[in-house]
């Protein structure tokens, strides 16, 4: 996600330590995307949703973003749109709460996107010019 998520507010107050965790998940998701085919990913992460008891609310997931976006500021590496949204998605995880990641394409010029929606909403104002193709 190369613009800010759109319905991320900036003064949300958030821990330190989930700014920390957050960092740590940011690690965790840049080392194994490197490292781990994305439909190995993709299987582990269907069967891990498969335990979140509840729906993520937008509030939760506002606050979880912007624990993110905070953390990939001070990261050394790459963060874009796939390692952000599985960032996202895997955080929501430890909450056992259920969010939907979604890879998509867009076609002239050829392009990629992942991104994560909840309450049927995308987190970011980039994702309605995309074809989803995969949903977890």
């Amino acid at each position: 996600m190369s613009k800010e998520m759109t319905l991320v507010e900036q003064d949300i107050p958030v821990h330190s330590r989930d700014k920390i965790l957050a960092w740590c998940i940011i690690i965790a998701t840049w080392i194994g995307i490197r490292l781990v085919k994305i439909e190995y990913i993709y299987s582990l992460l269907r069967k891990l949703k498969k335990r979140c008891k509840q729906d993520m609310t937008l509030r939760e997931a506002k606050v979880i973003a912007s624990c993110v976006y905070s953390a990939r500021k001070i990261f050394w590496g790459r963060v874009a749109c796939l390692e952000t949204s599985l960032s996202i998605f895997l955080l929501a995880l430890l909450k056992q709460r259920s969010v939907q990641w979604y890879l998509g394409v867009k076609l002239g010029p050829f392009s990629s996107h992942a991104w994560i929606e909840v309450e049927g909403k995308p987190l970011d104002n980039e994702a309605n010019e995309y074809q989803k193709v995969m949903k977890i």
